[in-house]
This record gives structure tokens, C-alpha cells and sequence, in this order.
């Protein structure tokens, strides 16, 4: 902000004018020579004149700076500065002080010495000036001390602003970063169970930003209103950027929740399957220890063969390994069944004579 021009007055060392000549600043005098000798000499009222023009001249001019401030930022720096800035208005308008108060007494004494100024037009001219120069002066005080308030209240804003913005920020980029480096969904379900409560603590601390950031954003609409129109555009960018981010974090951790009941889903089913091949594993491999050795003639070797059918029939579990949860041929499957066996018989009439023949062989 230019600091304002100070009125420096100038004593004019030529001889004070007639009556009717040229004054220094204004213009003819417009009073007769026997209103002028009321209020004083002529050489002290024109002297009073040029004095109280130049204070006009240098009030007006700051008082027009004021009306028309520099645009409010809004960051607590630059603000500090237009802060210090309009001060220097307040501190020129001190220096001016013993000048102004020179100009109401003499304007004063003059006026006292007429018959007044609502009945002398010289003493209406003084008085006018007067008027105006102290209406200027308040005005101007009037002027920097709601321009000192409005940038104390924007910096207020501004340094909670971007101190409440650091943390929430920090905070959701944090844990963008941890779900992001978070292992896939387990297979036992006892993992995948452990791995929702993970995400269901991380749940709660999420929304537990949600009135910190409620603040930063109401701070932000706050400031946003506040500052100048250059500044606007880094205060909704700066919003824009933690809203976004917001809604990125929510949508990686819901995905992440609805990936972990998915794999529960098919967790569970998967290791009930895997638990079944392992109880009837103990099952056929205990009957197949309490039968009896295989035969050596072809007859008794169908005979055991017809008798091993009936318990794998009864039994009916699918002896092959259990496929993944995520493989396609899970979802086909069944408890008591398997798509790529026809019957548990068929796997006991293949697999048997092998091993009957291959025992055969044996010494």
C-alpha cells in the first residue's frame, strides 16, 4: 500500500495578496477588504488558506487511498504487512496533528473576531473549511481502524485456517498410504476376521476426522469470503485438494471393507470344504487300514474291490484337493460333491487295481 502523501505546508515568502488579487491556492479571495480586516490581516488569512488547502489537499488524497484498499490476502504474512502497512497511515495522520489543531484554533480566532459566519461570508468561507478538513480527518481515522480490524479479523482466519489444514491433510494421505500397503484378503477366516476389525478400527478413526475437517472447510468458506478476489482462487484450491482427498480415502476404504466380506464369503465355504477332504482322508485312510491285505487271485481282488465301493459310496466325499476360493470351479462345488469327480466309487475303481497291481509286485 503507498503510504500517504503528508502535507508539508510551506510558508510563502512573497507578500500576501490584495484584496482581489490571486491567492497562493485559491484563487481570488472572495470576501470584501472589510470582512477580511475582521477576521485578521490580509496576509494572515491568505497565509491560513494556503495552509488549511494543502491539509485538505493531502487529507482528501489519503482518505481517497482508504475508500479504495489494496486487496486483503489471505496468507498471515502478507496480511501482517498490509497490517504494518495501514498503520503508517494512522502514525502520518499523528505528524499531522499539531498542524490540524494549529488550523481549528486559528479558523477559531479568526471566526470569534467576525460578526460570525452565518451573517459574514469570510468567516462562512473559514468555517466551511474547517468543516470539511475535521469531517476528512474522522473520516480517515474512521477509515483505518475498520481497514486494522478487518485484516486482524481475515489474519484470525487465515492462521486457523492453514494451521487446522496441516493435520487433517497429513492425517488422510497417511492413511491412504497405510490401506494402500495393507496385504489382500486372507483364505482362513480367522485372518479375514482379524483383517475387518483392522479395518473397522480404521473406519472409526476416519470418521473421527470428519468434524476436523467440517472446521477446516467452514474456515476456509470463512476466509474465502473474506480475502481479495486474487487470493480466492489458492483458498478454494487448498479446500478442493482436502475434499478430494476425503473422498478418495473413503472410497479406498470402503472398497477395501467390501473386498474382506467378499473373501469371508468365500472363505468360509473353502476351509468347511478343505476341513470335509480332511475328515473323510482320515475316514477312507482308517478303513482302508483295518481291511484286509489284497488278494493275489483275480476273484478275490474283484471281490475286495466290490467290497471297498460301498463305504466310498456311502461316504461320497470328494477326495481331491480343494480347490481355491477365488477358482472358478469353487462356486460349482458342493460339500458332498465335486463337479470334476462322477462318484467317489469311480475314483476308488481307478485308483485301487493300480495300487492292487503295483502291491503285487512287491516281494
Amino acid at each position: 500500500m503507498t503510504r500517504p502523501h503528508r502535507a508539508v505546508l510551506h510558508l510563502p515568502s512573497s507578500p500576501a495578496p490584495e484584496v482581489g488579487a490571486v491567492s497562493g491556492r485559491g484563487g481570488r479571495c472572495p470576501v470584501a477588504r472589510g470582512s477580511m480586516a475582521e477576521l485578521g490581516s490580509p496576509r494572515e488569512v491568505a497565509q491560513f488558506h494556503d495552509k488549511i488547502d494543502l491539509t485538505l489537499e493531502s487529507l482528501k488524497g489519503t482518505a481517497e487511498r482508504l475508500r479504495q484498499p489494496p486487496s486483503t490476502s489471505a496468507e498471515v504474512e502478507k496480511i501482517k504487512e498490509q497490517i504494518s502497512e495501514n498503520k503508517n497511515v494512522s502514525v502520518d495522520l499523528e505528524r499531522l496533528q499539531p498542524v490540524y489543531e494549529t488550523l481549528k484554533q486559528r479558523g477559531k480566532e479568526m471566526i470569534a473576531r467576525s460578526e460570525g459566519a452565518d451573517k459574514d461570508i469570510s468567516a462562512k468561507a473559514v468555517q466551511d473549511k474547517l468543516d470539511q478538513m475535521v469531517l476528512i480527518w474522522e473520516d480517515i481515522q474512521t477509515l483505518t481502524e475498520e481497514r486494522e480490524a478487518k485484516l486482524l479479523d481475515v489474519m484470525k482466519l487465515a492462521a486457523k485456517l492453514w494451521c487446522s489444514h496441516v493435520a487433517p491433510a497429513a492425517t488422510i494421505k497417511d492413511t491412504q498410504e497405510l490401506i494402500g500397503e495393507l496385504e489382500g484378503p486372507g483364505v482362513d477366516p480367522s485372518l479375514v476376521k482379524q483383517q475387518q476389525e483392522d479395518a473397522e478400527a480404521a473406519k472409526e478413526e476416519i470418521e473421527g476426522l470428519q468434524e476436523e475437517l467440517a472446521t477446516v472447510l467452514s474456515l476456509g468458506s470463512d476466509l474465502g469470503a473474506a480475502c481479495g478476489e486474487p487470493d480466492k482462487p489458492i483458498v478454494h484450491k487448498s479446500i478442493d485438494e482436502l475434499n478430494s482427498a476425503w473422498d478418495a480415502l473413503s472410497k479406498t476404504r470402503k472398497d477395501r471393507a467390501d473386498k474382506l466380506v467378499e473373501a469371508l464369503q468365500a472363505a468360509v465355504p473353502y476351509q468347511d470344504g478343505l476341513q470335509a477332504m480332511f475328515d473323510w482322508v482320515d475316514i477312507a485312510g482308517s478303513g482302508l487300514a483295518s481291511m484286509s491285505p489284497v488278494g493275489t487271485g483275480l476273484e478275490t481282488v474283484k471281490q475286495q474291490t466290490e467290497e471297498l465301493k460301498a463305504p466310498m459310496s456311502r461316504g461320497n466325499k470328494c477326495p481331491t484337493a480343494a480347490p481355491s476360493p477365488t477358482s472358478s470351479s469353487w462356486h460349482s462345488q458342493t460339500r458332498g460333491s465335486c463337479s470334476s469327480c462322477t462318484s467317489s466309487s469311480s475314483w476308488a475303481s481307478t485308483w485301487l487295481p493300480s495300487w492292487a497291481m503295483a502291491s503285487s509286485s512287491l516281494p
